[in-house]
C-alpha cells in the first residue's frame, strides 16, 4: 500500500518505528516487525513524504517473500555472522552457472541467522 505521511513543516520526518506503531494499530497488526517500509521520498517543501508499505500475516511468510536487504533492514536477520561480502557474491555468481542445469548450486543461497520469532 501507498502511504502519505503529513507532518507538518517545522517538525521532523517521522521515523519507520513510529510509523509501524501507527499502522499496526490501525490496521490490528499483531506484530510490528511484519510491516516492512521503503521507497520514501519527503516532497520539496517539506511537511509530507510518501513511500510504500507492506504487511505480512507472519514473520515466515515476510521472511519468504522479502528480499534479504529488506530484512536486514527491519532487523528480522543478522547478516553479520555469515562470511566477507567477497564470499557472498562469489558464492552468488557461482551459483548462477547452475540455473538451468541438473546440479544442486553450490552453497547456501539465502542463509541468514533468525532474530525475531
Amino acid at each position: 500500500m501507498i502511504v502519505d505521511v503529513h507532518f507538518g513543516s517545522g517538525n521532523a520526518t517521522v521515523s519507520q518505528e513510529d510509523l509501524a506503531k501507527i499502522i499496526g494499530k490501525m490496521y490490528r497488526v499483531k506484530d510490528v516487525y511484519t510491516i516492512f517500509f521503503f521507497g520514501f521520498r519527503v516532497k520539496f517543501g517539506g511537511g509530507r513524504s510518501t513511500g510504500m508499505c507492506l504487511i505480512y500475516d507472519d514473520l515466515t511468510s515476510a521472511i519468504k517473500y522479502e528480499p534479504g536487504y529488506r530484512l536486514h533492514r527491519n532487523t528480522v536477520v543478522d547478516r553479520r555472522k555469515l562470511s566477507c561480502r567477497k564470499q557472498r557474491r562469489e558464492l552468488k555468481n557461482r551459483s548462477k552457472k547452475y540455473k538451468n542445469s541438473k546440479k544442486p548450486p553450490p552453497g547456501p543461497t539465502r542463509s541468514f541467522n533468525i532474530l525475531r520469532r
